[in-house]
C-alpha cells in the first residue's frame, strides 16, 4: 500500500501474481442480476493481455457466468464475458473512475462521467463467493498491473443521479479532474463569454 492518489492510500499490483482474496459473500443471488461496480484505478499494463480488477471466476462452474471487471489490450474494458467490448479508456495510466452497471434494462460502462459502452442487460450472473481483487478468480492469471485506490460494489443498479453523487465524492477525495468535455453549444457559449469579458464596452442584456 502506498500514498498514491490525492494523498490517499492505494494498493499497487505489479502484474505478477499479486492479488487479494476476499472472505465471505459480498453479493447475494436472487437480485435479478442487478450490479454496480465503481473503481478508482491506474492501468500500467504494457503487454496487451487481460487483467482484472475484481472477479469471482471459477472453473468449471463459473467460466461464463462469473462477475468480473477488467481491461485488455490497449485499454479495452471487459464487464464479464457477456460484455467483452465495453468501451475503451481514453487514458491508461492516469487515475480514473471506472464504473460498470447492470440494471433491469441495460448494461453501461463509464469512465469518470463519460459513457463508454452500453448494451442490453446482462443475464445469468453467478454471484457466489469467493471473490478476488487483482486477478481472474481461480484462473491463476490475468493479473492487474497498476493501482487500485477504491472499489465499491453494490448489489443493485445505481441510478445515474446516484452515480454522479458517488463520482463527485470520489473526485473530491482523490483530487481527480473528471469533468465531462464541453459540447459544441457549451463551447460556443464559452467563446461568447470570453469575447464579452474581453470587450472594452459595457453591454446591457435585457
Amino acid at each position: 500500500m502506498r500514498e498514491a492518489l490525492g494523498g490517499q492510500p492505494a494498493i499497487h499490483f505489479d502484474g505478477n501474481r499479486q492479488f487479494l482474496q476476499l472472505n465471505g459473500q459480498i453479493l447475494l443471488n436472487g437480485n435479478y442480476n442487478l450490479l454496480t461496480v465503481i473503481a478508482i484505478v491506474t492501468d500500467d499494463s504494457a503487454d496487451g493481455g487481460h487483467r482484472e480488477i475484481i472477479s469471482n471466476w471459477r472453473a468449471p462452474d463459473r467460466t461464463t457466468s462469473s462477475v468480473f471487471l477488467g481491461t485488455t489490450g490497449d485499454g479495452q474494458i471487459r464487464f464479464s464475458d457477456q460484455f467483452v467490448e465495453a468501451g475503451v479508456l481514453d487514458q491508461l495510466s492516469p487515475p480514473t473512475i471506472l464504473t460498470a452497471v447492470n440494471s433491469h434494462f441495460d448494461a453501461t460502462v463509464y469512465q469518470n462521467h463519460r459513457l463508454l459502452g452500453q448494451r442490453k442487460a446482462l443475464q445469468e450472473f453467478d454471484f457466489n463467493a469467493p471473490y478476488v481483487i487483482g486477478t481472474q478468480g481461480s484462473l491463476g492469471g490475468e493479473d492487474w498491473h497498476g493501482d487500485i485506490a477504491e472499489l465499491l460494489v453494490y448489489g443493485r443498479a445505481l441510478s445515474e443521479t446516484e452515480c454522479e453523487t458517488v463520482w463527485s465524492y470520489l473526485a473530491s477525495r482523490y483530487s481527480l479532474v473528471v469533468r465531462e468535455p464541453l459540447g459544441n453549444r457549451q463551447l460556443a457559449l464559452a467563446s461568447l463569454c470570453h469575447v464579452l469579458l474581453s470587450t472594452n464596452e459595457f453591454i446591457y442584456v435585457d
